[in-house]
């Protein structure tokens, strides 16, 4: 990843830096114990569910806290992570289900947190996908933690009580006593401690993201209340699954058609009389990135308007009939005159379309985010609702472009 973009605090912000050889001991513990090699770091930052961004570098791999992409997991090692934005979640429901946890469990977090980590394993109950179909089985999660160490000293714990307690002379055994003090000063007296999780259920959202299968949106049709999928990548192993009535494909130039169908998605010219200014901005990035694509060279924060507009009709640029079929658009909804958009190219249809405004605003997002691909949305759009294609096309850019695109998204955090 471009440094940049961390120096600038739009990636990997607000993450808990972990230095203490405690929490770094601790961290590890838990690791081992879910099955995961510890790390050889001495510092790292972590976010809400325990992902570190330095551990992913170090074991040049993302998807570290976990099982496969089916079996996600977490560690919280303090409380404070869990206000934290998460990073890299396996499904877009991740960090829903444990700030859910968070909140039923607080005080035993609280508690368990102060002398250990917690292990988290978020269990769909398949332990591999066979099929993309697989994700359609998944109607409900459950928070399994694993504290093992602290558990067996607590069961030790209670054990040395008991037989301190056994009559007539229990109380008499001095090791028994001994063993009991070490053991409370350790771990406190585990009678007054709130260690005790019991399997937490969630239900899944009706609506999300799976990384597996190179990227899967999961939605709901509203007509029929049934399931289908759409498959982000079609390489040649994925392309069989497809069958247009389960499985669809995110490059389907009918996409718009399918979630219209769904009553997931539509044109709503009531929107766009609402936000010229969105179009205003998708227009300018647009013109703005043809340019810097013939231009690489030229620095974007001094082109003046008339300057992008001879540029644009120079013979060095290949007209793109986008930006005069927006630019017309614009003016028709300026002007409130009803705009036919069933001639338009699929890219322009996605870039036009907005997710039904009654669906909840979680489920908003995942359709927002399966049309902004392939789509002509803005830079500033994007990185607003999906960070993880934002730092894709951010990394295929050139330098000046990276820096124009930045250089805005920091103003607009300033207003």
């Amino acid at each position: 990843m471009d440094n940049s973009l961390i120096d600038k605090h739009l990636y990997y912000k607000d993450l808990l830096l972990i230095n203490s050889s405690a929490l770094v001991n601790r961290y590890n513990k838990c690791l081992v114990s879910l099955g995961i090699k510890p790390t050889k770091l001495e510092s790292f930052y972590i976010d809400s569910i325990g992902w570190s961004p330095e551990i992913a570098k170090e074991k040049n791999n993302i998807f570290y806290l976990g099982a496969g992409l089916p079996n996600p997991m977490a560690i919280i090692l303090t409380p404070n992570q869990l206000t934290k934005p998460a990073y890299m979640s396996f499904n877009s429901y991740d960090k829903q289900v444990l700030d859910l946890f968070a909140k039923k469990y607080e005080q035993e977090i609280v508690d368990i947190t102060t002398t250990h980590a917690i292990g988290i394993d978020i269990d769909d109950a398949l332990i591999d996908y066979s099929s993309p179909l697989d994700l359609l089985l998944i109607n409900y999660i459950v928070v399994r933690t694993d504290i093992a160490e602290l558990s067996e000293f607590a069961s030790n714990q209670l054990k040395l009580v008991e037989k301190f307690l056994q009559k007539p002379f229990g109380w008499m055994n001095e090791k028994v006593r001994a063993d009991i003090i070490a053991s409370a000063k350790k771990f406190g007296d585990i009678r007054y401690r709130r260690i005790n999780i019991s399997p937490f259920k969630v239900n899944v959202p009706e609506f999300f993201y799976a990384c597996a299968f190179d990227g899967v949106f999961v939605m709901t049709n509203q007509k029929t209340n049934s399931k289908f999928l759409i498959l982000e990548s079609v390489n040649p192993e994925l392309k069989k699954y497809i069958d247009n009535e389960t499985i669809f494909s995110l490059e389907d130039e009918r996409l718009l058609k399918i979630l219209n169908q769904a009553n997931l998605a539509e044109f709503n010219q009531n929107f766009w009389e609402k936000n010229l200014k969105k179009l205003a901005e998708i227009i300018k990035f647009l013109k703005i990135q043809i340019i810097s694509n013939k231009m690489p060279e030229l620095n974007l924060e001094t082109i003046s308007e008339p300057k992008l507009k001879n540029l644009l009709m120079s013979k060095e640029f290949e007209f793109d009939i986008n930006v005069s079929i927006l630019e017309h658009i614009y003016k028709e909804i300026e002007q409130k005159r009803k705009v036919d958009i069933k001639v338009f190219t699929p890219a322009l249809k996605r870039t036009l379309a907005t997710p039904n405004e009654k669906l909840e605003s979680d489920y908003q997002i995942i359709i927002k985010q399966a049309l902004c691909r392939n789509s002509l949305i803005s830079p500033i759009e994007i990185y607003n609702i999906d960070r993880k294609l934002f730092l894709t096309m951010y990394e295929s850019w050139n330098q000046n472009f990276k820096n124009y695109v930045v250089n805005h998204i920091l103003r607009g955090m300033k207003c």
